[in-house]
């Protein structure tokens, strides 16, 4: 992944081929960093729910709302969140705070845990991003 600071003209040529340009804003980013971030992603702004690796996670973090309600105020493009997204709770949860949810290493996990069965992986597939699509809903 290379930063946004080292795009330069790549941000063009990427943009003028149809191509995303989606960098990542964490709990520790610095607010400067974070308007360059906004001003370069497009279409939204991958919004890291904790510091660390990504994973999934028994909880969310405590300070999640108040970090999103933070970011925010700072970034004009829509907000996604990842990071520990595990559950359709989890889901629920950011759903209230973020424009979007990106659920990756749960999915990556239930892949990897029916390597053996593609009918068994799609089912479970089916049925945990089914139930997460709900959960956001309600």
């Amino acid at each position: 992944m290379v930063p946004p600071e080292e795009w330069g003209e790549s941000l063009d040529v990427a943009r003028s081929n149809g191509v995303g340009t989606i960098f990542l804003l964490a709990p520790t980013t610095p607010i400067k960093r974070m308007e360059l971030i906004s001003e370069v992603s497009e279409p939204f702004v991958y919004c890291v729910s904790k510091a660390g690796v990504t994973g999934t996670a028994e909880e969310l973090p405590k300070e999640l709302t108040s970090f999103v309600t933070f970011v925010k105020e700072i970034v004009t493009k829509p907000l996604l969140v990842g990071f520990g997204i595990s559950t359709p709770e989890h889901a629920r949860s950011v759903s209230r705070i973020a424009d979007g949810v990106i659920i990756g290493s749960a999915i990556a996990a239930i892949i990897e845990k029916n390597l053996d069965s593609k009918e068994q992986m799609l089912k479970t597939l089916g049925k945990f991003v089914s139930d997460a699509r709900k959960a956001m809903d309600e």
